[in-house]
């Protein structure tokens, strides 16, 4: 089984290979690595992030992505400056304009070569959540 090191699958992978069936771990620094070792036969498998693997994949017709949900569901976060409030409310509104029309859903059918799950559309836009500052 191949894994990418530090990625949100590693862990998973790691803690799950056994179970799996899979006696060694092959640990990869660079994703496209896993990909062409796995397309050459060196590899059985490999564990990787799922819009990594749908976007490198969707032009790969011979290699298949069984998906899994580990945990939580993948997330992502766009990040603002505190007092940037006028661009913050400009994204939230175009992402919601878009999740409504259907663009959402073909901008990831076209980059990831497969139509959108429930979870894959985000449900919380124009949520703010604070984290708290780091202490030096």
């Amino acid at each position: 089984m191949g894994v990418q090191t530090g990625v949100t699958s590693e862990q998973w992978a790691r803690a799950e290979a056994s179970n799996l069936g899979f006696a060694e771990i092959i640990p990869y620094d660079e994703a496209p690595d896993q990909i062409l070792d796995l397309q050459s036969g060196r590899l059985d498998v490999i564990v990787q992030d799922t819009p990594y693997l749908l976007y490198q994949l969707k032009d790969k017709p011979e290699l298949r992505v069984l998906p899994m949900r580990v945990g939580q569901a993948y997330q992502a976060k766009i990040v603002f400056r505190p007092n940037d409030d006028q661009l913050r409310e400009q994204v939230n509104k175009v992402l919601a304009e878009i999740i409504k029309d259907g663009t959402w859903a073909k901008i990831y059918q076209k980059w990831f070569g497969v139509a959108p799950s429930a979870e894959d559309i985000p449900s919380n836009v124009g949520t703010i959540q604070q984290y708290p500052t780091p202490k030096p």
